[in-house]
């Protein structure tokens, strides 16, 4: 999935949104399996697509399979950070402050 297409605000964010609304019919029939770890890596795959990262469907596969939560929660705080899709799945460098 790749939001590069679209540079401005105007078509980039009903991009990114017509994303999530897709994807909210896989969450509603995941609902009625209660598959609450989808809901979650869904999220987190729209957030990158609104930051506009590329997210190649390796990353959707890896992240759409993970029924972890705490490693769900990882990435998500991994993903406000990174500026390829990939760099969420290993851990940030901490930054020298010398």
């Amino acid at each position: 999935m790749k939001n590069d297409r679209y540079k401005s605000d105007i078509f980039r964010i009903p991009y990114g949104l017509g994303y999530v609304c897709g994807r909210a019919e896989v969450q509603a029939e995941a609902a009625s399996g209660g598959s609450t770890a989808h809901g979650i890596a869904t999220a987190l795959l729209a957030f990158l697509v609104l930051k506009v990262v590329d997210v190649p469907d390796s990353v959707e596969k890896r992240v759409l399979a993970c029924d972890d939560f705490d490693t769900l929660f990882l990435w998500i705080a991994r993903a406000t950070k990174v500026s390829r899709a990939e760099d969420i799945f290993t851990a940030l460098r901490a930054a020298t402050a010398e």
